[in-house]
């Protein structure tokens, strides 16, 4: 036996790329080389070598074929992952490609590439050397590069009418829903929002989509997700214009994921690493959940995930059949506008202008996540037709599930701040001459995200194979004309704090209301305390 072991190990065997991220991930949760050799029959040099090359395999585990062998890079990697990311967005359009079709765009790529290089090396036009014909084994040993397998693309068509909705409803729907518990299954959606509107400038704003211009400095892009019953509502996604806003710069701990570009837009490389994080996420809980998002043009279909089932609803049924747009987006945004009409009345009230940074918008859009109830998402998957309770029946009650979606679709969802009954309710007259309902809707046409132009795509790539180009929108932080504000310090805070308790103590505060205080006082003093013992003493620079 043992004879056959040795022989086992000693003959050459070629190491999938699967199998490799199999070794590295058992290697670095501290698994012994001896204990990897005999479960892969491979020889100790062949583990450590693996080992030894492990940045590589695992930057190319969600892009290579799980079976691939080499790796073997392209001699054009502008062009080949050019090709790749559009043929990745003609796929979730469900667009077929051809070989042909393949071989003629890797030669637009590379006329484009030329044309781009061109113009940051200032080389003349005519100097670039002859254009290269990709031929059919260069398209094929692309097609196994990324095991691109042919055959029809099962996916979207051009266009849903509501009987195919409810067919998707009747039909596919249910095999999903089986396999996951409510906690466990999820959507999540894009928004656009003008984070610094007041009612006075909702006319300019209403109904503009936001493609450029001066308006797209005060938009910002919100991913909002959270599973069927409430229960987990993700960490917000914000994605701005600056890649390093000037009033971020005091905070250590941001309560979002912040990412940024040119546009303010979510493109299909944030939502990837959205995935790929959360994905790793789960697989140290050895949890999995399933995703519902719809094709937007900035969610392709990511690859290899472990973790995620993600599920792309039909096309053009946003409005039908998402849960985030039934009600959640409208709820998170309506809860962010009655804190920043408050801001607006103190401001009025002492005669001051109103401020908002970027960095007060996200503390306010994460107040408004935590007020956005589970009773509101649950009623929104509801509303959707994807949370089929029973509870929902009399129990002599025999209609077809079609009209039970259709007779929930029609209900209004309760809990959904509305921003005329909180003034009404609240005794709020400075708005009376604004439409708030117009206020609350003024960005729901917000652009989030467009298809990316074949120049633009060879840009992206370009920007990513080259570690040393420039970070673009780095340090621009005048962009978003904000004043950079000092961070108040620890004394300052607690003089703050005595300010609340004193008046606390004159409008009968409620037991939670004084328990918060004293653990905000707490948390403040503790911080001084600790800064005070990093603290040098003065008698000690008059020790001898």
């Amino acid at each position: 036996m043992a004879e056959e072991n040795v022989k086992a190990i000693n003959k050459r065997k070629a190491v999938s790329l699967s199998q490799k991220i199999e070794i590295i991930t058992k290697l670095q949760n501290g698994a012994a080389n001896a204990a990897i050799c005999r479960e892969y029959k491979l020889s100790k040099s062949t583990v450590s070598t693996v080992w030894a090359n492990k940045e590589k395999y695992l930057s190319v585990q969600h892009v290579n074929s799980p079976s691939t062998k080499k790796l073997r890079g392209s001699s054009k990697p502008e062009v080949d992952q050019s090709l790749l990311k559009w043929f990745s967005l003609k796929r979730s359009q469900n667009i077929p490609i051809s070989g042909p079709i393949l071989q003629a765009k890797a030669a637009e790529f590379e006329k484009i590439t030329k044309t781009l290089n061109t113009q940051e090396s200032q080389e003349e036009p005519g100097s670039s050397s002859k254009e290269i014909e990709y031929s059919r084994g260069w398209i094929d040993r692309f097609k196994r590069r990324y095991d691109i397998q042919s055959g029809k693309i099962h996916g979207e068509s051009a266009s849903v009418s509501l009987e195919v909705t409810n067919q998707w409803i009747n039909t596919v729907w249910p095999g999903l829903r089986s396999k996951y518990e409510k906690c466990d299954t999820f959507n999540g959606d894009e928004t656009g929002l003008f984070f610094k509107l007041t009612p006075d400038r909702t006319l300019k704003f209403k109904g503009d989509k936001c493609s450029g211009g001066k308006l797209s400095k005060e938009r910002i892009t919100v991913f909002v997700c959270s599973n069927m019953d409430g229960s987990e509502k993700r960490r917000l996604v914000v994605i701005g214009k600056s890649a390093s806003p000037r009033c971020f710069k005091a905070t250590k701990n941001l309560p979002v994921t912040y990412y940024s570009n040119k546009r303010a837009w979510i493109t299909s490389e944030i939502f990837e690493k959205i995935l790929r994080d959360w994905d790793t996420e789960l697989e140290k809980r050895k949890r999995k959940i399933l995703l519902l998002v719809d094709n937007c043009p900035a969610h392709p279909k990511v690859l290899n995930l472990k973790r995620i089932e993600l599920i792309f609803l039909p096309p053009n049924v946003t409005a039908v059949l998402q849960p985030m747009d039934q009600g959640v987006i409208r709820s998170l945004k309506s809860h962010y506008r009655q804190q920043l009409l408050f801001k607006l009345i103190r401001a009025l009230d002492s005669n001051n202008d109103l401020k908002i940074t970027l960095l007060d918008a996200v503390m306010m859009l994460v107040t408004a996540w935590g007020r956005v109830s589970s009773t509101t998402i649950l009623n929104c998957f509801r509303h959707a037709g994807l949370d089929i309770g029973r509870d929902a029946f009399d129990e002599d009650d025999d209609i077809p599930l079609a009209l039970w979606i259709e007779k929930e679709r029609s209900k209004e969802i309760d809990n959904i701040p509305d921003l005329n009954e909180w003034a009404k309710s609240n005794s709020i007259t400075d708005f009376d001459d604004f439409n708030l309902t117009e206020y609350a809707t003024a960005d729901d046409n917000l652009v989030v995200a467009e298809f990316p132009s074949d120049a633009e795509i060879v840009s992206s790539v370009s920007s990513q194979i080259d570690i040393e180009s420039e970070e673009l929108e780095k340090g621009e932080d005048s962009t978003e004309g904000e004043n950079q504000r000092e961070l108040p310090t620890t004394l300052e805070a607690l003089d703050s704090l005595e300010t609340v308790n004193k008046f606390l103590r004159f409008n009968n505060p409620t037991d939670d209301c004084i328990n918060a205080l004293e653990l905000i006082h707490g948390t403040i003093q503790k911080s001084l305390l600790e800064k005070r013992k990093k603290q040098t003493k003065v008698t000690e620079f008059f020790k001898l």
